[in-house]
């Protein structure tokens, strides 16, 4: 007996991203994105966005093609990223997708969202009028530089509330906003060598 075997017409099959997984951070301006081949994929859409906005958009022609780099140079920091890898044939498409979030890039310094060491926080947060930054100075830290930042999103500085010598011990700042618009900020504490951050929200005063 002969048997014929045929291929059925379908989209591409499933395939995942390699990187980034999902929730991970970098401090680059550019993301190096790659993921599994599509078995049935004739070419593959990359598509960047942020808070309903498209940074970025490719399209590669190769089925071969499972990596391409990403800019992102117009990202808010600390703010999720969402990408989406669309294999694509003449039968149809197959999405795969995943986020990440940018941080402050600080030479050999890390900053992490939230730093046990000094219990770095403000209260309340969110908030309308004004918050207090509360902190704590080791021992072994005495006598740093201290400078405590509020930044937009975009990295761009807003305002310096304190640029000291720092003294062991609790701290608490009260900070008063005088005219920002309602968004996310992002703080950043520099401690001697080291660097601290967190973010907080000016949301609309209640009436």
């Amino acid at each position: 007996d002969q048997h014929t075997f045929t291929t059925a017409a379908t989209a591409p099959w499933a395939f995942g991203i390699l990187h980034p997984q999902q929730g991970d951070s970098t401090e680059l301006e550019e993301l190096e994105l790659s993921w599994n081949h599509a078995p049935g994929a004739d070419s593959y859409l990359v598509h960047l966005e942020q808070n309903g906005q498209s940074l970025y958009e490719e399209s590669l022609a190769h089925a071969t093609d499972t990596s391409c780099t990403v800019p992102l140079s117009n990202a808010e920091y600390y703010t999720n990223m969402d990408i989406r890898v669309t294999a694509v044939n003449e039968y149809g498409e197959t999405l795969s997708k995943t986020n990440f979030y940018k941080k402050f890039r600080t030479g050999i310094e890390e900053v992490e969202r939230v730093q046990e060491s000094i219990a770095l926080k403000n209260f309340p947060n969110p908030f309308s009028r004004s918050t207090t930054f509360h902190f704590n100075i080791p021992e072994s830290m005495d006598g740093a530089s201290l400078k405590l930042t509020i930044y937009t999103l975009k990295g761009e500085k807003v305002t310096e509330l304190l640029n000291e010598t720092a003294k062991a011990g609790n701290r608490s700042i009260e900070w008063e906003n005088s005219g920002l618009p309602q968004g996310i900020y992002a703080y950043r504490i520099s401690l001697g060598p080291r660097k601290y951050a967190g973010i907080m929200e000016i949301a609309h005063e209640l009436k």
